[in-house]
């Protein structure tokens, strides 16, 4: 079972970090097996904004934009149209050095002679539940990490051994 740090301390004030929490909670409570730290699945991954992009040439699917990414600079990344982008919008792009929740680490690259400098991540590639594309409308987001502008994406989650909890006599 997983308990969200931000939900538990609507309940309780926690003076002490999650470590020292977690190891309270094994030692009183109930086995547990992991601290998550969710926004180490989303290092280096920031909110940018799409200022204009093309078709890529000889592809039905690629397209070449220009993204805003706040102190990180403007980005050029060539992305693909399975979430389509309209100039303006605002999403999730992984940067060079960034390993997403899927796994996949992302470095500056070329494809098809062009460069490209991170990746639009889809929630799926983040490590998240659904496939679609995480499309926020605040543009003073812009620049900032994910997990800052994502409230749940700077949790850190308890993953509790569950049977410690469900098995105790009455």
């Amino acid at each position: 079972m997983k308990i969200s740090w931000q939900w538990l301390q609507d309940f309780v004030t926690l003076n002490e970090d999650p470590k020292t929490v977690g190891e309270k909670l094994t030692l009183h409570t109930a086995e547990l097996e992991e601290i998550i730290v969710v926004a180490d699945s989303v290092k280096n991954v920031f909110v940018g904004q799409l200022i204009s992009h093309t078709k890529l040439e000889g592809s039905d699917k690629l397209h070449i934009g220009q993204f805003d990414v706040g102190a990180q600079g403007t980005k050029q990344i060539v992305f693909g149209s399975v979430h389509p982008l309209a100039d303006g919008e605002i999403v999730p792009l992984a940067l060079d050095g960034a390993i997403i929740g899927s796994g996949l680490e992302i470095k500056d690259t070329e494809i098809q002679g062009h460069k490209s400098e991170g990746m639009v991540c889809d929630n799926k590639e983040l490590g998240l539940k659904n496939e679609s594309l995480l499309r926020l409308t605040d543009k003073s987001l812009v620049g900032k990490s994910l997990s800052e502008a994502v409230q749940s994406l700077g949790d850190t989650l308890f993953d509790i051994d569950n049977k410690s909890l469900t098995h105790r006599p009455i």
